[in-house]
């Protein structure tokens, strides 16, 4: 489900919502059904809370305006008892209340699911075109779509750069080199710079990339940060699961960070993948011993990551 769509939607209000997916549309679209009670009116109850006095909430009538709006948000497991209630309740909602499931592992049967798409590529271009637009930047699209790169398409992080480019620019034009100048690259943006050069079986572009790192620890974390790119990339390949499941198995990794990774490998097959990996942990651990230092174990990584590729 697109946001836009869950806007035009709550012209119709229902009694109970599930909100999932993307977390920043969802958290935008938990902040928009809250504005539609009075302030005194919203209830946000957590696992640290009885659901018994949420329950109570709901079938209170509201004295601050027409609605009445409860939130069970943060719950990843909720009690059999609870989820009984909640499902009774859900059967004959009172009218007069709202109930919203956000970030929890359930919701009961009849509840509105909207699980909210994320935005990528021109899409989120163009989304973040319209946010410049409503600020009256102006804006080249190149340098939105280097912030969007930069940003790991990261919505919230891209609209935080925003608010620091318009204070740098004044009512300058939003260009490339202003990106550059005020933005830092999320570290996946330099993994996926470096992967692409590798991709193309460019060893100096690969230590272009590696010449962007300014010190010796530096190149440590980018040694670790590869080996969890590709790490990333050997499952995405062999599991067949979607984007965003494997990304909670991998340490909640964004459906971004998996799908790139996994594209980085088109030309590798699943064995010189795993061989690759293989060589790569050798590495870190010949520079964690100190065997050898974090610059020539990147190089040694670039030749290695090359020298796999269509095989």
């Amino acid at each position: 489900m697109q946001y836009a769509q869950f806007v035009a939607q709550l012209q119709d209000v229902k009694p109970v919502y599930y909100l999932k997916g993307d977390d920043y549309w969802a958290a935008k679209a938990l902040k928009d059904l809250c504005l539609l009670a009075d302030p005194n009116e919203v209830s946000v109850y957590t696992p640290l809370d009885d659901y018994r006095d949420a329950m109570w909430a709901l079938n209170s009538f509201p004295m601050f305006g027409a609605l009445r709006v409860v939130v069970i948000q943060d719950a990843p497991t909720i009690a059999e008892s609870d989820k009984k209630a909640f499902s009774a309740y859900c059967e004959a909602p009172s009218l007069g209340s709202v109930l919203v499931f956000y970030r929890t592992g359930w919701a009961p049967k009849g509840a509105e699911e909207c699980n909210f798409d994320h935005l990528k590529g021109d899409a989120l271009v163009s989304y973040v075109s319209e946010v410049c637009a409503s600020r009256s930047i102006r804006a080249d699209r190149s340098a939105i779509s280097l912030l969007v790169d930069y940003c790991g398409e990261d919505v919230a992080k891209i609209e935080a750069e925003l608010t620091k480019l318009q204070a740098y620019l004044g009512d300058a034009c939003l260009d490339e080199a202003a990106v550059k100048a005020v933005v830092a690259p999320d570290p996946n943006y330099q993994i996926y710079a470096f992967t692409d050069q590798v991709l193309k079986g460019s060893y100096v572009g690969a230590l272009r990339v590696l010449d962007h790192l300014s010190n010796g620890n530096d190149q440590a974390s980018f040694l670790g940060l590869i080996i969890n790119h590709y790490r990333r990339a050997f499952y995405g390949k062999i599991s067949g699961l979607a984007p965003a499941e494997l990304g909670k198995l991998l340490g909640n990794a964004k459906p971004y960070v998996i799908t790139k990774a996994v594209e980085s490998v088109r030309r590798y097959s699943a064995v010189s993948l795993m061989g690759l990996l293989q060589k790569l942990y050798r590495l870190e651990y010949d520079f964690k011993s100190g065997r050898m230092g974090a610059e020539e174990a990147l190089q040694l990584a670039i030749a290695e990551a090359i020298e796999r590729r269509n095989v």
